[in-house]
């Protein structure tokens, strides 16, 4: 849910309350993968160090995805809205 949010706000053309309400979810979010015991340390568990290894090789060679160009339509306010608070539910 929490990349959802994340990508729902890289859409539109970036504004300081945009950066902040990625803020907002990003703070948390990181915390629950990059602490001690987070999902970092349980994938790398799971993996071994030798998978982990090659999924690192893999992903360096995976080519740019192109990108484009931002979209402020009508709806993707609201997309982001709907996103959030599926971000904020899951934690409650």
């Amino acid at each position: 849910m929490d990349h959802g949010a994340i990508a729902a706000l890289l859409v539109p053309t970036p504004t300081r309350a945009l950066v902040e309400r990625l803020l907002g979810v990003l703070g948390p979010h990181n915390r629950r993968e990059e602490e001690a015991g987070g999902a970092y340390d349980e994938a790398d568990e799971a993996l071994g160090p030798v998978a982990g290894a090659v999924l690192v090789e893999a992903l360096r060679a995976f080519p740019e995805p192109p990108l484009k160009p931002w979209n402020d339509g009508p709806q993707v306010l609201k997309h982001i809205d709907e996103n959030l608070e599926l971000s904020r539910r899951q934690w409650a």
